[in-house]
């Protein structure tokens, strides 16, 4: 599209740019980027320009040369406009760094808040149509008009990446009030980066029973600096003793501890550990009742949202989230009750009802994101941490890709080498097994191939299936068949290939145990644990539907007695929480969805405290679905999302596609 109108190419080539641009805010090739989409899209409106407009628009769009070249505008022909914020020019009036720079119109300075009166900063800069688009581009922007005469826009310190890109794009002076202010910012901000990743500190807390290991300290020390945190070390670094020592070196009594139903007596044995002069309740089911005042108060998350006001009153001082990723979801009912206790705000009502929040908050998890950037949103929303994170919006945005999802929802994830940065900045603390116990064994995997027995009915069923998903492929289908429907389906044939490899499992195991090794195995489904134990009578077994008392009672049992050598465990039940240190192998009849759950598993021996090198024996025929299951687990697993060092998402979608694939085939 050659232009001929030389006198003004410079509109010509914002039209050019603005003819070809979607909308879209992200780097796609096509029109303008990011914030330069609004103001260009402004200006290609416009019939006439100002001359701040002019320099801005010539500024801007020296980024798109290559573009601009394809409508045949060469972009260093273009007469560069008089910069009127210069007034006739570029005029020195000051110093920085010893170098001569120019003052404009445009300003960041200190402020406050309008209505909050939080400290923020202050941009101030003369009426601009592009300006104006760019600032309200600033997450957490908020506009101060209380005063005719100063009116500006403030941007909160959390927001200080952005704010900086901001004042360098378009050039704004800082004052040294906000120069200074920066500077403590990128200064605490560093300083909060490297205590995340600390191993190594020093201090001495009165009352812990037990020594801290020298990255615990340094854990310790960055929660209670941050006092509402994230503690997301690797599964069997101790995130239990750091958790009690934060609370116990800050007197932060009483606690509230809120965890899975199957590990209340889990706590409570750790407390008796580690602070054995402090006292504990345990409470549970929806009725309220009376409680005695004592240090350590236990519930479980199922019935969390019964007991908030009765907690409230006896004013506690922390509250510790134990496996906090049971609050991914930021719109259940437990992450409402959850948010409700800790900040007194309510989502049903959107009021506040209670003024104080809880001064300690402590969050903790080995798997921090199980499959997007979005189940953060719940534990920042608890430790009142998301605005930090510039707020849900920008969150949303920024790390979901919400505003680049037709129905705004975030489910993607992205900048998350950015996330992980500012999270290690303002509230997580993340190590793992390798960085900080480099005496701990390794942990290895291997694959023992076991032939089914039921080939013909297995190779029947799997051609149904084949069938089955290839009848409801396609857009309309696909909202027939859901994806419960899907499990369902290849569930049945998951359980007909645990059938045919059964008999060899079993005697896998035998020939195993004839070593003296303990051994941990694990199977989904209930009937298949059942089955196991009646082939190995004498196991000890953590299923779901075990009592408290029974599942402890058979840990104690494999732990301590020599004779118990084998622990027979639900993945779901057996994978969280616990210590099977005892043992040195883990074995696995059947597989889960997610790596996330076969690490937890595999983690259950590979702790503090384990002398020998841990085995994960995976029982598969390669030649049934269960061999494209490991492997789409062990693609997942090489998938690191870069936020906090853990990539997991379930492999089912993927799994229908291969299945699918081997259909057409």
């Amino acid at each position: 599209m050659p232009m001929n109108d030389t006198q003004d190419i410079l509109m010509n080539a914002v039209s050019a740019l603005a003819s070809v641009c979607d909308g879209a805010r992200s780097e796609d090739g096509m029109g303008f980027n990011g914030t330069d989409t609004l103001f260009g899209k402004s200006l290609s409106q416009q019939a006439s320009w100002s001359p701040l407009q002019r320099r801005l628009a010539w500024e801007m769009i020296h980024k798109y040369k290559k573009q601009l070249a394809g409508f045949g505008i060469d972009y260093d022909l273009i007469p560069e406009p008089i910069d009127p914020r210069t007034s006739d020019g570029p005029k020195v009036r000051g110093e920085k760094n010893g170098e001569k720079v120019r003052i404009n119109n445009r300003t960041v300075s200190l402020g406050k808040e309008p209505k909050t009166g939080k400290d923020a900063f202050a941009i101030r800069f003369r009426w601009d149509e592009g300006l104006l688009a760019a600032v309200k581009e600033v997450s957490g922007r908020l506009f101060n008009g209380d005063n005719p005469s100063d009116k500006f826009w403030t941007v909160p310190f959390s927001m200080l990446t952005q704010l900086k890109n901001f004042i360098e794009k378009y050039e704004f002076t800082v004052n040294a009030d906000a120069e200074a202010k920066i500077k403590e910012l990128v200064a605490t901000a560093q300083k909060n980066i490297e205590a995340s990743q600390s191993q190594k500190a020093e201090i001495s807390i009165p009352g812990l029973s037990g020594t801290l290991r020298p990255f615990q300290a340094a854990g310790v020390q960055y929660a209670r600096a941050a006092k509402r945190v994230l503690i997301a070390d690797d599964m069997g670094l101790g995130k239990t003793i750091q958790a009690l020592a934060t609370v116990e070196a800050e007197n932060a009594y009483p606690v509230v501890i809120v965890c899975p139903a199957t590990l209340k007596h889990n706590w409570q044995r750790e407390l008796n550990k580690w602070l054995p002069n402090r006292t504990t309740v345990i409470l549970g089911g929806r009725k309220n009742s009376d409680f005695p005042q004592v240090d350590f108060i236990i519930i479980n998350y199922d019935v969390l949202s019964y007991w908030v006001q009765t907690l409230r009153r006896a004013n506690p001082k922390a509250v510790i989230f134990d496996e906090s990723h049971y609050l991914k979801s930021h719109t259940a009912a437990r992450t409402a009750a959850a948010v409700l206790f800790t900040t007194g705000y309510n989502a049903k009502t959107k009021r506040r009802e209670y003024l104080n929040k809880l001064p300690y908050v402590l969050c903790l998890t080995g798997t921090p994101i199980l499959n997007r950037p979005n189940e953060l949103i719940s534990p920042l929303m608890i430790m009142d941490r998301l605005r930090d994170m510039g707020g849900f919006q920008h969150f949303a945005n920024h790390f979901c890709a919400a505003d680049e999802n037709k129905y705004g929802s975030p489910m993607g994830a992205k900048n998350l080498e950015e996330l992980a940065t500012n999270l290690r900045a303002t509230c997580m603390i993340r190590r793992t097994k390798a960085e900080v116990l480099k005496e701990l064994p390794a942990k290895e995997r291997a694959t023992v191939t076991l032939r089914i027995d039921n080939r013909e009915t297995y190779n029947h069923a799997a051609n149904n299936l084949y069938g089955w998903l290839l009848e409801n492929e396609g857009q309309d289908a696909a909202n027939r068949a859901s994806h419960a429907e899907q499990l369902v389906a290849i569930e049945k044939l998951k359980q007909i290939a645990v059938d045919g490899k059964f008999a060899a499992a079993v005697e896998w195991a035998e020939s195993f145990l004839e070593t003296d090794e303990k051994l941990i195995f694990f199977a989904t489904h209930i009937d298949v644990q059942h089955r196991l134990l009646e082939n190995f009578q004498n196991a000890a077994h953590v299923h779901a539907e075990d009592s408290l008392e029974e599942r402890e009672a058979n840990i104690h049992r494999f732990q301590t007695e020599p004779k118990c050598n084998l622990i027979i465990c639900s993945l779901k039940a057996g994978g969280i929480g616990i210590t099977l240190t005892a043992a040195s192998n883990v074995a696995f009849l059947e597989l889960g969805w997610n790596p996330a759950d076969m690490e937890q598993a595999e983690d259950r021996p590979h702790r503090i405290g384990q002398q020998n090198q841990v085995t994960a024996w995976y029982l598969v025929d390669d030649e049934t679905i269960d061999g494209d299951i490991l492997d789409l687990i062990e693609k997942k697993r090489k998938v690191v999302t870069g936020a906090t060092g853990i990539g997991d998402a379930s492999i089912l979608g993927a799994l229908v596609q291969r299945l699918k694939a081997k259909a057409k085939n």
